[in-house]
């Protein structure tokens, strides 16, 4: 008997993730037309490099530390999310610090240990993602304390524990996206509201939720990056929403054979984006066997669709992790085709179609799974 899953022991990221991708759009809600940030981080050695990376387009920017100082000078068309780090002292820090790029005077300090606990003051965007940054860190206490009960409760093997502490969780997540939906309601123009609605709930959340929540966003930001890309998102989600056509996808099997999603129709398909690379992925693996094994007599089958990039660790992985089903992927990574069609933007992720190729279930996981597949599949 499967216990319970332990959903929450990665308290942070649950699925691997795509990096937001785009370019600045035309709106500056900032006056100022440069920024300078100025840093401290205090026990760091001179000449140590420090990362500052962009999320929302492919840049990074690199300064030198000189005396426990640091700075970046440069202008931005619109308010970016970015992470600072040391890669030196990556193991000492932990995670990044967050903050947004705005053109104002922007001024960090903390300790070369724990850059990610440092201080960020300086401009509007700042000011309100500090705001956001104490809601999130209140739930992710929460959450790391649920998931010290978990670890627990599991070595026991204490199934009635894991379920009620599995109830728990799923409360906190839902009182998590109140709590950021009332954010974006009360700032409606904080460009961190946006980043952290489209990369993080918008994984999660229905349609008619999330569209709910891209309404409260002021239009002077509705030409910036992480509001058009959630927009896009929910173009793609409405399409790829239960009890619609699976979007047409050919991508070449193993072998360089193409294969069409199409060619499958009168079989009820599991479509399964993955990738070699993907812990969550392979973790999940398991059950994916599981129920093809029990269910491919029964009209089903799977369509795995990769988004490695390297074509010998993806059919390493499939060999390891006794993959029999059809497998097919352009070797693009991120930038597949059919992922995009899909609006995957987090892996692992499956759509469930019946015989006509409408979508009838999605992001079926663990024990899940098994149950859909048993309810449609059980004459």
């Amino acid at each position: 008997m499967r216990y319970i899953s332990i959903f929450f022991l990665l308290v942070i990221a649950v699925a691997c993730k795509q990096n937001s991708k785009g370019g600045p759009g035309e709106n500056n809600v900032n006056k100022d037309t440069v920024f300078t940030i100025n840093g401290t981080v205090n026990a760091a050695a001179d000449n140590e490099i420090v990362v500052l990376q962009y999320l929302g387009i492919e840049k990074t920017d690199t300064a030198y530390i000189k005396g426990n100082n640091f700075t970046f000078k440069g202008s931005t068309p619109e308010p970016l999310m970015a992470i600072l780090y040391l890669p030196q002292s990556i193991t000492e820090q932990g995670v990044p610090l967050s903050f947004v790029v705005e053109n104002a005077s922007i001024h960090i300090e903390g300790q070369k240990d724990s850059v990610h606990l440092a201080t960020v003051v300086g401009g509007i965007e700042n000011t309100d993602y500090n705001a956001l940054k104490k809601i999130l860190k209140m739930y992710e206490s929460k959450v790391k304390d649920l998931t010290a009960q978990a670890q627990k409760a599991q070595s026991t093997s204490d199934i009635g524990i894991l379920q009620k502490l599995q109830g728990e969780y799923n409360q906190l997540m839902t009182e998590r996206q109140e709590a950021i939906k009332q954010f974006v309601t009360e700032n409606p123009t904080s460009i961190a509201g946006a980043y952290i609605v489209y990369q993080d709930l918008a994984q999660t959340m229905e349609h008619q939720s999330l569209d709910s929540i891209y309404q409260k966003f002021d239009p002077s930001i509705s030409n910036t990056i992480y509001v058009t890309n959630l927009k896009n998102m929910l173009n793609v989600a409405q399409n790829t929403a239960i009890g619609q056509p699976a979007p047409d996808l050919t991508l070449n099997d193993v072998k360089g054979n193409p294969v069409s999603l199409s060619s499958l129709k009168g079989k009820y398909v599991l479509v399964d984006f993955w990738a070699s690379w993907c812990g969550p992925c392979r973790q999940e693996n398991p059950n994916v066997v599981s129920a093809y094994k029990q269910y491919k007599n029964k009209n089903f089958t799977v369509l795995g669709v990769s988004l490695d990039e390297n074509k010998a660790a993806w059919l390493q992985a499939i060999q390891k992790d006794g993959l029999t089903w059809i497998h097919v992927s352009d070797l693009k990574g991120w930038k597949s085709g059919a992922a995009a069609q899909f609006g995957v933007q987090a892996i692992p992720a499956n759509f469930l179609l019946n015989k006509e190729g409408i979508i009838i279930a999605r992001d079926l996981r663990d024990v899940a799974l098994n149950q859909k597949l048993e309810e449609v599949l059980a004459n």
